[in-house]
């Protein structure tokens, strides 16, 4: 049996973003990034609370 073209049918061995680990890495330092960015402007707030006169 000849194989077939390569995308004509779905492998269902294929896993969705499989390989794909920038991206993955990108998404994890971009949630890093927010859990920082929250972290410090909860910090700023608690400064700007403490010297409000």
């Amino acid at each position: 049996m000849k194989q077939p073209f390569l995308g004509t049918t779905p492998n269902p061995n294929d896993i969705p973003f499989k390989g794909n680990v920038n991206l993955n890495a990108e998404i994890n330092a971009i949630q890093k990034n927010v859990r920082n960015f929250s972290t410090r402007v909860q910090q700023a707030q608690h400064k700007r609370h403490y010297l409000a006169p």
